[in-house]
């Protein structure tokens, strides 16, 4: 069977040894890897967010939460937000942060940039109009700023949800558990979901 390749950077992939079958596949050009998801429903509605941080592979970090009234949109963000605020801080550390959701890795990796250039505005039909989402926007720039302060990078990667990966799968699962239910109680998110939870 041929090693597959990185979906960050394409090289070919090592299998891991450390882990018990099957075995992990282990990205060379990634420190840490953050499975985000986030949910509202209605949209908007009650909300919740989920993300999965893995060191080498290995779940290193967990995190649910809700809001009482929201949007899917800002529960996507605030779950990245949030996972990058507990990475921990070292030199030169390569965080790549995989989502489902098109709007916030487009406002991520394109957008942001430029309504920062025009002071935090966007251009629509050559007229000023207000970001959304913008308290959002400005928290996810400066936790990605934290981590570039110490000569890291955070990249971003779309995948589809809902195609039988196990991280992504185990972020919706939470992140509409905690939607549904309005609770952080990660232990009881958990107990109550184990039999649709793969890892």
């Amino acid at each position: 069977m041929a090693t597959p390749l990185c979906p960050h950077c394409g090289q070919l992939m090592p299998v891991s040894l450390l882990t018990p079958a099957p075995p992990a596949l282990i990205p060379r050009c990634v420190d840490i890897e953050i499975y985000t998801d986030g949910a509202a429903e209605p949209n908007p509605g009650r909300g919740g967010y989920a993300a999965r941080v893995l060191s080498q592979g290995q779940v290193i970090g967990e995190i649910v939460g809700f809001a009482v009234h929201t949007t899917n949109n800002r529960m996507e963000m605030l779950a990245a937000i949030m996972a990058l605020d507990r990475v921990p801080v070292a030199a030169k550390q390569r965080v790549c942060i995989v989502t489902d959701s098109q709007y916030l890795e487009r406002g991520a990796t394109a957008w942001m940039a430029k309504w920062k250039k025009l002071g935090w505005v966007r251009k629509r039909k050559g007229k000023a109009q207000p970001v959304l989402n913008l308290d959002l926007w400005q928290r996810l720039d400066l936790a990605m700023q934290r981590i570039r302060d110490h000569g890291g990078d955070v990249t971003w990667r779309w995948e589809r949800g809902h195609i039988g990966e196990a991280n992504n799968e185990w972020c919706d699962v939470m992140a509409t558990a905690a939607a549904a239910l309005q609770t952080d109680n990660l232990e009881h998110l958990r107990a109550r979901h184990a039999r649709r939870l793969k890892v």
